[in-house]
């Protein structure tokens, strides 16, 4: 290819621009791609897997840096359990009611539920296996909402719980 130095070049070790020749290097791979599409080519699925895999990773040593092994290990399995009752039960209350008392349409419903939680990996995998980008609809709303409410909310559930620590902490 026109431009690639080629062959042996061991004797040019000190010529100017050779410590650039990983951008050299770079082009001509991206070259190589254009001309020949199979060429550097790596599957969708390696794809997938390797950026799951690396994003569990780093949650898994994120999780361990941050101190998570010590109340696992006093709390044991009741706070996994009860961590995943507080998730999952308002989410199923919250399907529930949508569908049978409100009857909201199902994708609608799904992501206004995704938005309620602010959960933008789960719009993502929603909108990847229902090949639709309906249930962003509902999700906007929904997230504007969620995101105003716990902005008003937070700080009064504080002020809440520890003005009732402090009526405690005086009467004794």
């Amino acid at each position: 290819m026109a431009g690639y130095a080629t062959g042996e070049v061991f004797f040019a070790a000190q010529s100017p621009g050779f410590r650039h020749s990983h951008l050299d290097t770079g082009g001509y791979f991206y070259d190589q791609k254009h001309a020949e599409p199979a060429f550097g080519r790596i599957p969708s699925a390696t794809i997938w897997i390797f950026k799951d895999l690396g994003l569990l990773m780093f949650t898994a040593v994120v999780g361990l840096q941050a101190g998570i092994l010590p109340p696992l290990q006093s709390a044991g399995i009741s706070l996994v359990l009860s961590g995943m009752v507080v998730t999952i039960v308002p989410v199923i209350v919250r399907l529930l009611l949508g569908r049978f008392l409100v009857r909201i349409q199902p994708v609608l419903l799904v992501g206004g539920i995704t938005g309620s939680m602010a959960s933008g990996a789960a719009l993502s995998t929603l909108l990847q296996g229902a090949d639709s980008s309906v249930s962003a609809l509902g999700y906007t709303g929904a997230y504007s909402f969620a995101n105003i409410f716990l902005t008003i909310a937070e700080p009064l559930i504080i002020h809440y719980i520890v003005g009732r620590f402090a009526k405690r902490s005086c009467s004794i």
